[in-house]
């Protein structure tokens, strides 16, 4: 696996991307036709038809960006596994379409992928409700796809083709609980989306910080496309709470924390999701005294990073696309498609069934969120998330070392 992660990038990929619902016809090397785009430089001369790797993920809408952060992490794993002559033969192509952040446009998207464009494996989408949407489907066809949404209801269906190599939910919310516990936060006050991600994120962790104690002042909700939340953080706010909690996708995180701290709450929030580098750059000082539990963070530039293989891997997303990832589903998308390839390495054959087969085998993977296990037999890659940060003067600080400081007490008192 550490070939791969060592490849610079040798070849430069442009390509569009744009909403589905028309037809496209595949071919190798960057193709657009009546508005959807096939992606993959094959990096040298293909032993036969390329392997075929189908996205669907937000790529239009209030996701768009992160849509776009996942996409780019994929191209770049696919374009370093090519560089290093493909997987048993074949060189690697993406076709990407967009999911628009909804089901039922997943679903189109899915079932186009599958049906016309004949792909071989699957990246799933990061809304957690369209990998719910399309599971079955994609199961039921014996298509082997990682989803990268971080929910675990998905995850709870038994669907034996579906497989996910980033955190679950179900893992980092009880360590939130905990650690609040810990501190002696005794009363929080949540908003939260209404989709299934972050509907169970809340449900997960209320569930375990009641059973310690704690107690849930009151839990508002948002509607995908809210901008203002000024009515639902004036409701949080009566009630007082120690420490207020958002579940939410990442793309209203930073303007939220921009209101709830003008509203006059300048005490500890706290985030589903990492607050990341594009959080803090839109919200300033708004971002101090933000935490999580998140195995890693996003950076400004590759120096701010101490971890050297998430350092190297930003170097080469920079070099590829011209700018930093501004989401942690950049490290999502390069972590499972380095999952399919270490798999894929194993088999020593493309097939199917033998790769997921070999993919239940692998247990001491180096991936950029740590060490992956699929050996659990539950198709999870990852089941110990502890690391947590909070963001002070606009930089992430370890916050074991934080309340160990007395960082928590200091702005209790402040």
């Amino acid at each position: 696996m550490k070939k791969f992660l060592s490849i610079f990038m040798v070849f430069a990929i442009c390509f569009s991307l744009v909403a589905c619902g028309t037809t496209n016809n595949t071919s190798s090397g960057n193709t657009t036709n009546n508005g959807n785009t096939s992606t993959g430089e094959t990096g040298g001369e293909t032993t036969g038809d390329p392997l075929l790797i189908g996205t669907f993920q937000p790529l239009t809408g209030t996701n768009a960006e992160i849509g776009e952060n996942q996409v780019n992490g994929q191209q770049l794993a696919i374009n370093q596994i090519n560089a290093n002559g493909g997987l048993n033969g074949q060189m690697l192509e993406m076709i990407t379409y967009d999911s628009q952040g909804v089901p039922e446009e997943a679903v189109k998207a899915c079932q186009r992928l599958v049906e016309v464009d004949g792909i071989d494996f699957m990246m799933g989408d990061l809304i957690s409700s369209n990998m719910l949407a399309t599971g079955e489907y994609l199961n039921e066809n014996k298509i082997l796809t990682f989803g990268t949404g971080l929910s675990s209801t998905w995850m709870e269906q038994g669907w034996e083709y579906v497989w996910r190599a980033c955190v679950n939910n179900g893992t980092t919310m009880p360590i939130l609980a905990e650690k609040l516990i810990d501190m002696g936060v005794n009363s929080v006050g949540v908003l939260h989306g209404q989709d299934d991600a972050n509907n169970t994120a809340y449900e997960v962790f209320a569930e375990k910080y009641e059973e310690l104690g704690g107690t849930i002042s009151t839990a508002e909700t948002y509607v995908e496309g809210d901008s203002d939340f000024s009515g639902q953080i004036a409701k949080i706010l009566n009630t007082n709470p120690d420490a207020v909690l958002l579940c939410s996708h990442s793309s209203i995180q930073g303007s939220f924390m921009r209101q709830l701290r003008s509203q006059g709450f300048l005490g500890l929030a706290m985030c589903k999701e990492p607050f990341t580098s594009a959080d803090i750059e839109l919200s300033g000082a708004s971002s101090d005294n933000v935490a999580f539990i998140y195995p890693y963070v996003t950076y400004s530039t590759p120096d701010d990073c101490e971890d050297e293989q998430i350092k190297q891997f930003l170097i080469d997303y920079q070099a590829e696309f011209g700018k930093m990832p501004t989401h942690d589903c950049a490290y999502r998308g390069y972590d499972a498609m380095m999952a399919l390839a270490e798999a894929c390495t194993i088999a020593g054959t493309n097939e199917t069934e033998a790769v997921m087969e070999a993919l239940g085998t692998i247990s001491d993977m180096d991936g950029l969120i740590g060490t992956l296990d699929f050996t659990q037999g539950d198709r999870e890659g990852v089941h110990n998330a502890t690391a947590g940060f909070v963001v002070l003067d606009g930089k992430y600080v370890d916050i074991d070392s934080w309340l160990a400081d007395g960082g928590y007490d200091a702005l209790k008192n402040s």
